[in-house]
């Protein structure tokens, strides 16, 4: 262990930081007084501490390269009482989409599939004994006899540096209980309704909220007063409003616009202040269902964050320079991360980009607009230019209003959510530009290991909006992003316990598809290729299933992913037609559409073939057409003339979300006529 330390305070000491008093940190004594003897908390920075306390407790645990997948929370927990000191694993509940884009980036060596335990004890206070004895498993230690997870952590000595705040009636306790599990935190349950993610907290719950939470830790004993004394970090995993109208101590900077300065302030910027507005801890959001916050649970934990995407749409734009994306993709390919950068966006070059989804850990983008709109150069795009993710992403959105809603998919931040995106820091309000870190101050502090609250947020003293602000941090604000060189982490052998083994299973259920070809057969076993993240084999036997006459709708509908992130136009176009042949029967859902359109629309100025065209026609998504259309109404000019796209721009009228898409539908109609 001391080795392990000791090459971890060298690790860190190289990592470069940019605050001030770090760099003050590190320079030479230059009077007597200074060339003194200092205590560890005077010489070394807090976001340095944090980083190696972070990294310490972290790699303790050695970590498993298998996901044992769960059919409910019950089950979940009864899994999560298998980790230990010696052993944790990813967790995830099974399905077709979150669990997959897992383990396309962790890239386990066996997937497991668990039976159904049962269901959870109905009484909350049984509930909860289940649930602290199961986390106290995760860490407690040989000869030792505690209970409850206060005796285990009393019995080691260990003091958490932060909690989860969830309720058991809300489903994302099941991503706070991974987290608690995985880090040592404290668990702080509050049940009270505190709004809708879209609503605005009043000034007296906020501060309702804030001072409860404070009494909580100072239960707890941990010391907390200032950030850097133990209790840094709060993640929040339950509903709740996004703004607030609480007014907290910071003065704003005197030169912002009158009619800025009275708005709604990120309901995660002021949690983990105290009333005079000085920060004691820094505050993370996962919301939504018990898949989604244990998939953001287990990403934060368990993934490595190695690539990164950079989408650049401000060119040259006075007030703008610094937050271009040039200079962090050099700093990131300079510390070893495989780096993507796109500059001077416009709508058709970042849907070239993306035509197949994003493939990346990180993703960096500026742009300009609203909730439901941004614009990329002179192009306006809407929440359907969200680009479909093909595997888990921390996103860095500089972009005002864009989660405004964070909990809906018609939305800029929604839909980056729903897309997959686990961790986000983006604003609920009109924030100003200088609210956000270039993304190069961010990628400096990442690359040096700091964790992901004070890497995006702007420090105390560091800037006038580092106040209570603007801008929401969702996710685990603990979560560590180091490169290919950091990301190590100790292993141990693969124990699947009594759990299906899928590798297994996905081989004699293509022996099985082989032998007796079928649409069933075929479906199970390209699912099965699906979860242990063998995409190419699921293309191939998609191909395998059309020659044998067993391309049915259901495998078609389960061949549509990997085919979407294979590139391959043809054969998706083909089993869309499969699939929804009848349209009537079955109709595409929202994510199916997304890869229809990401993979198709790039290509429509140059179709020709009059069945393409109606297959694209047919699939116009509803509340934000005119995009759809802009791209489809060459096309189909081409095929079925004028008349046709008047038709076709008249009907798709009636179902647009707003004005703004009923005149961009209106100004097609006029072009057309």
């Amino acid at each position: 262990m001391r080795s392990n330390r000791t090459a971890l305070v060298l690790l860190l000491a190289a990592a470069p930081l940019t605050s001030p008093d770090f760099v003050r940190a590190q320079v030479g004594p230059t009077t007597i007084e200074d060339a003194q003897g200092k205590t560890y908390e005077e010489s070394v920075h807090w976001a340095r501490r944090q980083s190696l306390t972070l990294l310490v407790t972290q790699n303790t645990h050695p970590i498993v390269k298998q996901v044992v997948l769960v059919p409910n929370a019950a089950t979940f927990i009864d899994e999560l009482s298998r980790w230990s000191t010696e052993a944790k694993w990813p967790i995830l509940f099974e399905d077709d989409f979150y669990a997959p884009m897992f383990i396309r980036a962790y890239r386990p060596d066996a997937v497991f599939r668990r039976a159904s335990v049962g269901t959870l004890p109905e009484d909350m206070t049984a509930r909860r004994t289940l649930i602290d004895r199961t986390v106290a498993n995760s860490w407690r230690v040989e000869n030792t006899f505690g209970v409850s997870y206060a005796d285990v952590m009393g019995d080691r000595g260990f003091k958490p540096m932060g909690a989860v705040v969830t309720s058991l009636k809300d489903p994302a306790w099941v991503g706070g209980i991974a987290l608690a599990a995985a880090r040592g935190l404290d668990i702080f349950y509050i049940d009270e309704d505190l709004g809708q993610p879209g609503d605005i907290l009043s000034d007296a719950r906020t501060r309702e909220l804030m001072d409860r939470i404070e009494r909580m830790v100072r239960r707890s004993g941990t010391e907390y007063t200032e950030v850097g004394d133990r209790f840094d970090f709060l993640t929040v995993c339950r509903t709740m409003a996004a703004r607030t109208n609480v007014d907290i101590g910071g003065a704003l900077p005197d030169r912002l616009p009158p009619a800025i300065r009275n708005g709604p302030k990120a309901i995660t910027d002021v949690i983990g202040r105290h009333l005079d507005g000085r920060r004691w801890a820094f505050t993370g959001w996962i919301l939504g269902s018990q898949r989604s916050s244990l998939y953001a649970a287990m990403c934060s934990f368990f993934l490595p964050r190695t690539t990164v995407w950079l989408g650049d749409s401000y060119q040259h734009e006075e007030g703008r320079d610094a937050y271009q994306m040039g200079r962090t993709a050099i700093m990131y390919e300079q510390h070893d991360y495989e780096v993507e950068l796109h500059e001077n966006l416009t709508r058709s070059s970042f849907q070239a980009a993306t035509s197949t989804g994003i493939d990346a850990d990180q993703i960096y983008m500026n742009s300009s607009g609203n909730a439901d709109f941004f614009d990329l150069g002179p192009d306006r795009c809407s929440p359907y230019d969200v680009p479909v993710l093909d595997r888990p992403a921390f996103l860095y959105l500089i972009h005002s209003w864009s989660m405004k809603t964070p909990d809906d998919p018609n939305t800029i931040g929604g839909r980056w959510m729903r897309n997959g995106a686990y961790a986000a820091y983006a604003s609920s309000h009109e924030p100003l530009l200088s609210a956000f870190r270039p993304a190069y101050e961010v990628a400096r502090r990442i690359i040096s290991l700091i964790p992901l609250g004070p890497s995006v947020r702007l420090w105390e003293g560091e800037a006038p909006l580092s106040v209570a602000w603007r801008v929401n941090l969702f996710g685990d604000p603990m979560m560590l992003s180091g490169g290919a060189k950091d990301a190590g982490r100790p292993l141990a052998p693969i124990d699947g316990g009594s759990a299906e083994n899928l590798n297994e299973a996905a081989r004699k259920a293509m022996e099985r598809a082989l032998d007796a070809p079928s649409d069933d057969a075929f479906a199970e076993t390209i699912r099965l290729f699906i979860l242990i993240n063998l995409d190419g084999l699921a293309r191939d036997l998609w191909a395998r299933a059309v020659k044998d006459g067993a391309g049915g709708p259901e495998t078609a509908r389960v061949a549509l992913p990997p085919l979407f992130r294979g590139g391959d136009r043809t054969a998706f176009l083909e089993a869309w037609s499969v699939c929804f042949a009848d349209r009537d029967a079955v109709r595409p859902n929202q994510r199916e559409l997304d890869m229809l359109w990401s993979l198709v629309g790039p290509t429509l100025a140059q179709e020709v073939d009059p069945e393409t065209i109606e297959l694209m026609t047919n699939a116009i998504r509803r509340r934000y057409p005119s995009g759809d259309m802009q791209r489809l109404a060459p096309a189909l000019d081409r095929t079925g003339g004028r008349q046709a796209v008047r038709t076709t721009l008249r009907r798709i009228r009636q179902t647009a979300a707003n004005q703004r898409e009923k005149k961009a539908i209106d100004q097609l109609l006029e072009q057309y006529d």
